[in-house]
């Protein structure tokens, strides 16, 4: 039985363009990869700060964001 939902969370958090710097800086096996797992998907892409990071924050376990 092939699964009906893939997350992928531990690299999630980069943009595509960034992915092939975490495989070994390999444009071709991103992009393979990336096609394999995009078929037939569908990708949301949400802007902003994550809920975790946020309470994160505000807990105090990390750093306040750097303004820009």
């Amino acid at each position: 039985m092939a699964p009906r939902l893939l997350i992928i969370d531990e690299i999630g958090y980069l943009p595509f363009g960034q992915w092939d710097q975490t495989f070994a800086g390999d444009a071709a096996l991103t992009s393979a990869m990336l096609d394999r797992i995009l078929h037939h998907s569908h990708v949301v892409q949400i802007k902003g700060e994550s809920y975790r990071l946020r309470q994160k924050r505000k807990a105090g376990v990390i750093a306040e964001a750097n303004p820009e």
